[in-house]
């Protein structure tokens, strides 16, 4: 499993629509004006972010929405590297056409920002809650940093659903990786890490078909394939 549900807001308004990833898309964007709006939900992590976001420009803005009120030593930190703060709510979002231009502030001012980066609340799939896998404080599925398991033996987890550093790469990577482990199994024990992996998909259906084999039927030059339709149960001879 590697699914992260992610409600993104993208910015809608007469003016934009559009999703930005800063290593994705920052070079074509370099050097123009970014901006970076937090939430209470990121709070604890967003000073990294924006500090990162220096790799790509020097014109930084961050805007707290009005939403939480942000610790001395992080203001601080931001403006002694040249970050810009916000703290008025936003009033809108304009630009030409679907191009973002500037974010006006509830106060009147009008702040330059053709890029605008946020960290959307997240949420597990449904499928984790129906399993009841345990999560960690920051509401990602505990997986086993060396094996990929899960609190519930034999489902095994990976990708966005068991952390923050979230990217294609990254869960493809994990994927792999918990793959490898399922597959140095013992014979012994894929029997009943197949049968969990079917139980756990059942959950998605509202009726659970038996757990089948398709049977193998040798072809015209005597290698087996899978017949076009009809199973056996497991255990069956071929």
């Amino acid at each position: 499993m590697t699914k992260m549900t992610k409600p993104v807001p993208v910015c809608r308004s007469s003016a934009c629509s559009g999703r930005r990833v800063p290593y994705c898309h920052g070079w074509e964007l370099e050097d123009r004006a970014w901006g970076y709006l937090i939430t209470p939900e990121v709070q604890n992590h967003f000073l990294g972010f924006a500090l990162k976001l220096r790799g790509w420009t020097d014109r930084i803005t961050v805007f707290t929405g009005g939403t939480f009120e942000m610790p001395e030593e992080s203001h601080a930190r931001l403006s002694e590297t040249g970050i810009r703060v916000e703290t008025a709510p936003i009033a809108r979002l304009t630009g030409p056409g679907r191009e973002l231009e500037v974010v006006e502030l509830a106060n009147g001012e009008r702040v330059a920002c053709e890029v605008l980066f946020a960290h959307p609340p997240q949420h597990q799939a449904d499928l984790v809650r129906r399993l009841g896998l345990a999560l960690d404080e920051n509401g990602f599925a505990r997986a086993d940093s060396m094996t990929r398991e899960t609190s519930i033996a034999g489902i095994f987890a990976a990708g966005d659903l068991t952390t923050r550093m979230q990217g294609a790469i990254l869960a493809a990577a994990s994927g792999t990786h918990a793959a490898t482990v399922m597959n140095l199994q013992p014979s012994s024990s894929r029997w009943t890490l197949l049968q969990r992996g079917t139980m756990a998909a059942d959950l998605l259906v509202d009726e659970r078909p038996p757990f089948r084999f398709a049977p193998e039927r040798p072809n015209s030059n005597g290698a087996r394939r899978l017949p076009a339709g009809g199973s056996r149960e497991a255990g069956e001879d071929v």
